[in-house]
Order: structure tokens, then C-alpha cells, then sequence
């Protein structure tokens, strides 16, 4: 596999491409109306919410997981169990403290 664009290095047939999430609320209808009214997506799109210590922290695990498994399952595997692992032990502060997760 070759490529001299990024799309091009990326084997199709293997990765499961899934439709964005933010669009996926709208309807055909009302995308073709956001695009004659740019206010229509403004004005029905829930806020979200960018510049927050949990985006940061979440940044942080997304960019942690990729760096340590590969592919999509393992990511996603690596992230479910440290958000797990922080909720059965969210402090701890001696060796007492800590609790094996089994």
C-alpha cells in the first residue's frame, strides 16, 4: 500500500467508517436548510462544551491509549478500564488505600 496523500496511505476495505455524530442528529432536511441558513445549525446544535478540565483530561486518555495499544478495540478497551479503574479507586494516598481491581 502506497499512497502521496493521507487518505491514500489508510486501507478502506479494513477500517469501519462510521458517520460523524454531531451531524448524525439532523435530519437530510435539516441539513439542506443549514445550508441555506447557516443560523439553523447555531441555533439547534446542544452545547458542547471545549475548553473544560474534563475535555482536557479526556485529550490526555485518548492520546495515552493511542500511544500505548493500536487499533480501534484496543483503544477503546485501554480507555473503558482506566475510567473503571479511577472510579473503583478515585484517591488514594498510601499503599493501604489500594484496592486490586479482579
Amino acid at each position: 500500500m502506497g499512497g502521496m496523500d493521507y487518505p491514500d496511505l489508510i486501507d478502506w476495505k479494513r477500517v469501519k467508517v462510521t458517520f460523524p455524530p454531531v451531524p448524525r442528529r439532523f435530519t437530510n432536511n435539516d441539513l439542506e436548510q443549514a445550508v441555506e441558513n447557516p443560523d439553523f445549525v447555531e441555533e439547534n446544535l446542544p452545547p458542547f462544551p471545549c475548553h473544560t478540565q474534563a475535555v482536557e483530561r479526556t485529550v490526555q486518555l485518548v492520546s495515552k491509549a493511542s500511544k500505548n495499544v493500536s487499533g480501534q478495540d484496543g483503544r477503546d478497551g485501554f480507555i473503558r478500564n482506566t475510567i473503571q479503574s479511577r472510579q473503583s479507586m478515585p484517591k488514594f494516598r498510601t499503599k493501604s488505600e489500594y484496592n486490586c481491581v479482579n
